[in-house]
């Protein structure tokens, strides 16, 4: 599993792609904190009761907003989705290939917002990458599932954090 360590889980050329109140663009420095209070309350609603103490203490490493910022200075790709001002969705993307991070907000489930920014981030990553591999949490096998991921591998555990390997071919 190489890179595990290195990214741990589970699209604007130019401008914001906008929607109404709504926007997609990339990553800015100072919304580490936002992105990190973001993910955390998903995480802990939807996928950190199924790790051990060991992979939740791994995930809010990873997860720090300084950690954030780090990978994002060290060319991740952060697209966030906005509403009224608030960050309610976010995806990262290391090495043009691999999702690190995609969470949306709880009260935004279901409405198509996750779709958007899967498919900004690959018109990003267009030309760059011949496939997008993902860890998925069980949470959200099926998530990727619809978005066109195959499992590639059976549940796994590693650093107490439980994952499905996948993988898209673009």
């Amino acid at each position: 599993m190489a890179g595990y360590t290195q990214c741990v889980y589970t699209n604007v050329i130019g401008n914001a792609a906008q929607e109404g109140d709504k926007m997609i663009k990339p990553f800015s420095t100072g919304q580490e904190n936002e992105l990190y209070n973001l993910i955390t309350s998903v995480f802990n609603e939807f996928i950190g009761f199924e790790y051990t103490e060991e992979g939740n203490k791994v995930f809010n490493d990873f997860i720090k907003p300084e950690k954030i910022l780090d990978r994002h200075k060290n060319g991740n790709i952060i697209l966030t989705y906005e509403k009224n001002g608030r960050i309610i969705g976010m995806i990262e993307v290391r090495d043009n290939n691999h999702i690190c991070l995609f969470f949306v907000d709880e009260k935004y489930h279901n409405k198509g917002i996750g779709r958007k920014l899967f498919n900004e981030m690959l018109l990003k990553i267009e030309g760059k990458t011949e496939y997008l591999e993902v860890n998925a949490s069980p949470f959200s096998e099926n998530i990727y599932s619809k978005l066109g991921f195959k499992s590639i591998g059976k549940k796994t555990e590693i650093n107490g954090i439980l994952f499905i390997p996948m993988k898209m071919e673009l």
